[in-house]
């Protein structure tokens, strides 16, 4: 386990039991003040001076939006937080220090949530106003989904310490309502925290043991065999899994504590989110991918691995198409379990992108296995086209004739 992780461990674990003190504190303004407060100390305590990164990412945040307004603040407001991290990330080059790991996190998460109350702002203001609601919409949407935050508002989601080294990414409104629910006392968070907290010590275990015997720096590694190079990757992924997972676990579990995106059931809540029932939009899915890869970091490795990922999808979906769709419940669960298997053999190789960084180290590492993920990728997708079944001419043809009569 490296310093960072240490530490990353000990902020998530320490702010678990703080979560409590916010739900039993009376008044949004008193809670609002804690879990900001708590958020600026725990960034000074680590990242020191560098919380200026995130105090001037802030700042100009709140200034977009009342200088453009509501229907142009999400426009400006993701340009310059996206285009602050390159300078964030390049910082050092220009006489300033170079920030730590941790200071990273902080920023990859302020970018999140300053880019997105902005697109809160525009949805509140602008968005619907282009398809009319009726007066029962209406009403539920401002009084459940609406925001009018003020600069300090802003200011404070911006520094709450909940997700603030981790995630999840939660909307303003989530913010603003786990500070204003005024029956937080009634809510349960015991069981759930211990239900949550179970496979924790499990999923640190396989991350420690993994991590003793494997490492991604191993220096004879090109003169081990084909097969040890092919495996290697494997143990790698389920060291960056169990890594993610046991941060994500706790995260969540600080979620919980601090009631935060409690909503009831019924109202159907989505994850950061909150109550919603509307349909999910199709994603673009190479665009989200690459802005992904450009919020992870400016490493070639990133961009390898994000944008393998579409061409993945491409060949899934092909798959699907000619041997599970509209065929016997067997072969739809044989399907399913070959389709987990290649599906977590291609997080491996991705994985190691996301490890190595360096375009030559990535490329190298790909080239020892021969492309082996590439190459399988493609095979698939030549296969799902070959053998997708084609469309009925006789369907065609009384489609045609129907449009005659």
């Amino acid at each position: 386990m490296t310093p960072d992780d240490f530490v990353y461990c000990l902020i998530l674990v320490a702010s678990i039991p703080f979560g409590h003190l916010v739900k039993i504190t009376n008044g949004p303004g008193n809670k609002r003040l804690l879990t900001s407060a708590l958020g600026v100390l725990t960034i000074l305590l680590t990242c020191r001076l560098h919380i200026f990164h995130s105090l001037i990412t802030t700042l100009v945040s709140c200034l977009i939006i009342r200088i453009f307004g509501v229907r142009k603040c999400h426009t400006y407001n993701f340009i310059w937080c996206f285009g602050y991290l390159v300078f964030f990330r390049t910082c050092h080059y220009f006489g300033l220090p170079k920030p730590p790991a941790i200071s990273n996190a902080v920023q990859l998460l302020l970018t999140l949530r300053m880019t997105g109350i902005s697109f809160e702002l525009y949805d509140t203001n602008v968005a619907d106003k282009k398809n009319p609601l009726s007066e029962e919409e209406v009403r539920l949407k401002k009084k459940y989904q609406d925001i009018d935050p003020s600069v300090l508002d802003i200011i404070h989601y911006a520094y709450c310490y909940v997700g603030l080294f981790t995630g999840p990414y939660y909307k303003y409104r989530t913010f603003y309502d786990m500070l204003h629910n005024d029956r937080c006392m009634k809510i349960d968070t015991k069981t759930p925290l211990i239900n949550k907290c179970k496979p924790v010590p499990y999923i640190a275990i396989c991350f420690l043991f993994f991590n003793f015997f494997f490492s991604i720096e191993t220096d004879e590694f090109f003169e081990q065999p084909f097969w040890f190079r092919l495996f290697y990757m494997v143990p790698m992924f389920i060291i960056f899994r169990t890594r993610l997972y046991t941060a994500w676990l706790l995260s969540e579990c600080i979620c919980i504590t601090s009631t935060l995106g409690a909503y009831p059931a019924d109202s159907k809540p989505k994850c950061g989110q909150g109550p919603s029932d509307l349909k999910g939009l199709d994603e673009r899915v190479s665009v989200t991918m690459a802005v992904s890869a450009f919020w992870h970091g400016i490493h070639p490795g990133y961009y390898l691995t994000f944008l393998l990922v579409p061409v993945i999808l491409v060949a899934e979906n092909g798959m699907i198409a000619a041997f599970r769709e509209n065929k016997d419940e067997k072969q739809q669960k044989l399907f399913d379990w070959g389709c987990l298997f290649f599906k977590m053999r291609g997080f491996d190789y991705m994985c190691m992108g996301f490890l190595l960084l360096r375009l030559d180290a990535t490329l190298a590492y790909w080239s020892s296995i021969y492309f082996i993920g590439h190459i399988v990728t493609i095979l698939f997708i030549i296969i799902g086209n070959i053998c997708k079944p084609k469309k009925s001419k006789k369907v065609s043809g009384e489609s045609n004739t129907k449009k005659q009569d």
